[in-house]
């Protein structure tokens, strides 16, 4: 009697066997298409983890004149290349420099005034997210993380407005500034912000929260997602 076990042993071991100098053919296991998204979504995952976006430290400082203008650099280069912004550059990390030191050393490079700890204030800190320089409606140039000491003088300084190698710096009235090509985040947040935590353009007014600190994530150009982090919103 023939086991079912001896029956599938048979077939198996004829299925498997090959009769002497028969070579026997390669069997070929059908394979599904690949969605074409499937290696851009690779390719790109991919090139996040080779290439992370940069993240840099810089400060931005407010400079007043006795007519209450604002010292703006008209900038020739990048980043915000064509653009309006304050004054600042970034913190010479591998030395170790502190903010206050950049911002006192960057006004020096810039327009030539020595100042001392005493005669700058730090208004606020800005963090944004995927930053990617460029005008209101031209967003331009690789996306880049910022972390920004906003610095304004304590007093007024006045001179003239002149060439320097970054650009053209230009004493601006703050009602006009709506006019100018400005970088979109300063536009829509960190002026605003200035101006209410400012002690100059505001002598003598009572600040109950003269810091502010405050989040952009940029990664949707339009879609600014802002979060105050101090002072917090009221609920």
């Amino acid at each position: 009697q023939t086991s079912r076990f001896s029956i599938t042993a048979s077939v198996c071991h004829q299925t498997q066997s090959t009769p002497p100098g028969h070579v026997r053919p390669r069997q070929t296991i059908p394979s599904r298409r690949l969605s074409p998204t499937i290696p851009f979504l690779l390719t790109t995952l991919a090139a996040e983890r080779l290439m992370p976006i940069p993240y840099k430290i810089a400060v931005l400082v407010y400079v007043f004149n006795d007519q209450g203008q604002l010292l703006l650099l008209h900038r020739r280069r990048p980043p915000n290349r064509d653009l309006y912004s304050p004054i600042g550059g970034k913190l010479e990390q591998a030395l170790g420099e502190s903010p206050f030191a950049c911002a006192l050393r960057e006004t020096e490079e810039e327009i030539a005034v020595t100042l001392t700890l005493d005669d700058i204030r730090l208004l606020g800190i800005v963090s944004e997210k995927a930053f990617a320089a460029g005008s209101d409606n031209a967003p331009t140039g690789d996306a880049t993380h910022w972390l920004m000491f906003c610095f304004e003088v304590t007093r007024p300084l006045n001179f003239p407005a002149r060439e320097i190698s970054e650009g053209t710096l230009e004493w601006i009235d703050p009602a006009d500034l709506a006019a100018l090509p400005i970088p979109q985040t300063d536009r829509a947040v960190i002026w605003p912000l200035i101006e209410r935590h400012s002690r100059v353009l505001h002598p003598g007014a009572d600040h109950a929260e003269p810091f502010f600190s405050v989040h952009i994530d940029c990664t949707t150009p339009d879609q600014f997602i802002v979060t105050h982090e101090h002072p917090r919103p009221a609920p």
